[in-house]
């Protein structure tokens, strides 16, 4: 028999035991990661856990903004082109509020079956707020809430995530992406790129500066500080490690913070001197795939390297595979008493 119990930190868990459950969000799910979110006060923090006996099924995270904007604009509906936006204070997030990938932590044999039906509708009973936010999540983990919501709950395309798994699993890449990873490498050997793996202290003197400017170029607002305490967070995660991956040539440089946990590593933060061209392409290659790819097999346990959304196209074409991500949203009808669904 399944029961439920609410947490107000995930350290009361064994960051083992939560691991175990799911870790199909990499370091951006993980346990040290999420107690960490857990000190930002902008935001209240809740569990939903689910047990069989003392077996641990689920660890929903349920996040519910304390401020009237929204803390971070990639987690507005609005921003989901949603026509009548819930506000913030009456909004709960539930599975992830940052990295722009989320996952209810629920394990992986009861995705989809009664248990996870019943995990559902318990979440919907005990929920104090009027609508509940479901940011990036692939449609199987919508696929429950929408057996029990149906019509109700509004999905919304947010984007594709890309990996480049293949070449770590020894899958053959199509000719193309072949012929387009084999133009790179000769481009770099023409510039004479030179690389080299680093740590963030030894470069955070320009390179939070670097990343926040070409942030700022594609109209994201950023700033240095926020570039160096958001890398400097990563940091003082227990069991992530951080490297930045480095490519220079003819007086022009480019940088990739990545963030590494267990067998995944997460491109995060990019930095790209130089105008558009054929130099500034090479080096963007090299960051982009051949230097993650490269250090990857040097860990030699690495079987994943995420690339997030966006700028599909030279993903695509370097062999990316790309996962659908969706937001769904609910409103309770009328007004919402706290056991009703």
């Amino acid at each position: 028999m399944m029961r439920f119990q609410a947490l107000a930190s995930l350290r009361d868990l064994d960051s083992g035991e939560f691991d175990c459950l799911d870790s199909s969000c990499g370091p951006v799910g993980c346990h040290s990661r999420l107690v960490q979110l857990e000190r930002d006060r902008r935001w209240s923090t809740e569990y939903l856990c689910a047990y069989e006996g003392s077996t641990l099924l689920a660890a929903v995270p349920l996040y519910r903004p304390k401020q009237k904007a929204w803390p971070d604009p990639n987690y507005d509906p609005a921003a989901w082109g949603l026509d009548q936006p819930p506000p913030p204070a009456d909004s709960t997030v539930v599975g992830g509020r940052s990295g722009l990938l989320s996952t209810l932590h629920i394990a992986s044999g009861i995705i989809g079956s009664r248990w996870h039906i019943r995990l559902v509708e318990e979440l919907l009973a005990r929920e104090p707020r009027r609508s509940l936010l479901l940011p990036f999540l692939t449609d199987r983990q919508l696929r429950p809430w929408q057996e029990v919501l149906g019509s109700r709950l509004e999905r919304q395309a947010l984007g594709a995530d890309a990996r480049f798994d293949r070449p770590l699993a020894g899958a053959a890449l199509p000719r193309k992406v072949r012929q387009t990873l084999t133009r790179d490498e000769r481009m770099a050997q023409r510039y004479g790129v030179e690389s080299a793996v680093t740590t963030w202290s030894e470069v955070r003197s320009f390179a939070a500066a670097l990343i926040a400017q070409n942030n700022q170029a594609y109209g994201l607002p950023d700033a240095e500080q926020l570039v160096d305490f958001r890398v400097r967070q990563w940091e003082a995660c227990d069991g992530v490690s951080v490297v930045v991956l480095t490519a220079k040539a003819h007086g022009e440089h480019g940088l990739m913070v990545c963030v590494i946990w267990r067998n995944w590593i997460d491109l995060q933060e990019m930095g790209l001197t130089g105008t558009p061209g054929d130099l500034r392409r090479t080096l963007y290659a090299q960051l982009l795939f051949h230097l993650p790819i490269r250090f990857a097999r040097g860990c030699g346990d690495v079987m994943h390297i995420r690339a997030g959304l966006k700028a599909e196209q030279p993903k695509a074409i370097r062999g990316a595979y790309f996962v659908p991500l969706t937001g769904g949203t609910f409103s309770f009808p009328g007004d919402k008493i706290r056991g009703e669904t």
